[in-house]
């Protein structure tokens, strides 16, 4: 007959002598005290369980198909109210309101576009005794770019031209006074600068230190590396000035020049400068522009704006 009580007494025989060669194991291994080794047995199955407790949490309990449709329906209510709210009262972008900048405050300029510097200018400029006719007149105020002009433009309450006269006599006077002469921009001084709508006192000395810099401008376009000037400003002063086909611009002697002389020129700074001179002590003179090239930090955009300004001459 099977004894059931023999068997019990076995199975706890074999775990006990199990447990303790596990615990025998444990303290070899980790070097524990029989203390630390009993700590240990307790701990493990706990993070076992704090483990595994959370993926079983998903497997069990995400499985279960939710009802979402009471909180849909919510949803959707909400977004019908808010949809309604929208189309009701539409919200129109505000327009700046035509000024006069005769008689604008600093606060109505901002307003329009000019930024607080000269908004506070203009009325700095008003005060003195300026008045402004037309729109462009704006554009003798000095830090007022043609970009910013163009925003602002149509919110200026004032004429775009002046108003006409029905005198002939005016009216002939006017038309003299248009066929006029274009006028050599190397040649031109500050006063005739200052023709141009947007070239005022400081703009006009500044072209023409910059000209005298360079040696000549060789181009109306060499005008934009003036700081100030935009491509709408050349454009502006090519309708009264022009250069030479002909005209010879001061030029730098590439083979003799020092590196004080080099680094003047705007088209050369202090790093490019070193390196012509090192270059010219170690391979000699330069022939050709295609020596010149071969600098190391001379850029090819570089290369071809120093083109008209070299000399290779001895």
């Amino acid at each position: 007959m099977f004894n059931r009580g023999l068997l019990q007494q076995s199975v706890r025989y074999y775990l006990s002598v199990s447990m303790e060669k596990l615990k025998a194991l444990i303290r070899n291994f980790f070097a524990f005290s029989k203390k630390e080794t009993n700590a240990f047995l307790i701990l493990l199955p706990l993070m076992a369980l704090l483990i595994f407790s959370e993926p079983i949490f998903r497997y069990f309990f995400t499985r279960q198909q939710q009802d979402f449709s009471q909180d849909e329906k919510k949803l959707d209510s909400l977004v019908a109210v808010l949809r309604d709210t929208v189309v009701a009262n539409p919200k129109q972008p505000e327009q700046p309101k035509p000024v006069d900048p005769n008689r604008a405050s600093a606060e109505e300029l901002i307003g329009v576009g000019f930024s607080s510097e000269l908004a506070k200018r203009l009325v700095n400029y008003r005060n003195k005794g300026a008045k402004f006719v037309i729109k462009k007149d704006l554009l003798k105020l000095y830090g007022l770019n043609h970009d910013m002009y163009k925003r602002i433009e149509p919110y200026l309450s004032l004429p775009e031209k002046p108003a006409p006269t029905p005198s002939p006599a005016v009216l002939l006077s006017k038309k003299l006074n248009k066929e006029k002469t274009l006028i050599d921009l190397n040649q031109a001084d500050t006063s005739q600068l200052k023709r141009v709508f947007g070239i005022g006192d400081k703009l006009s000395d500044r072209i023409v230190k910059y000209r005298n810099k360079i040696g000549g401008f060789v181009s109306i376009d060499q005008l934009v590396e003036v700081y100030g000037i935009d491509s709408a400003l050349v454009d502006e002063v090519k309708k009264d000035f022009f250069v030479s086909s002909t005209f010879q611009p001061e030029k730098i002697k590439i083979n003799t020049a020092k590196q004080g002389e080099l680094s003047a020129h705007p088209y050369i700074n202090r790093a490019l400068a070193r390196a012509i001179e090192a270059y010219r002590f170690q391979h000699g003179a330069f022939q050709s522009l295609e020596d010149l090239g071969k600098v190391q930090l001379m850029k090819e955009t570089t290369l071809q704006k120093l083109k008209p300004y070299v000399s290779f001459d001895p």
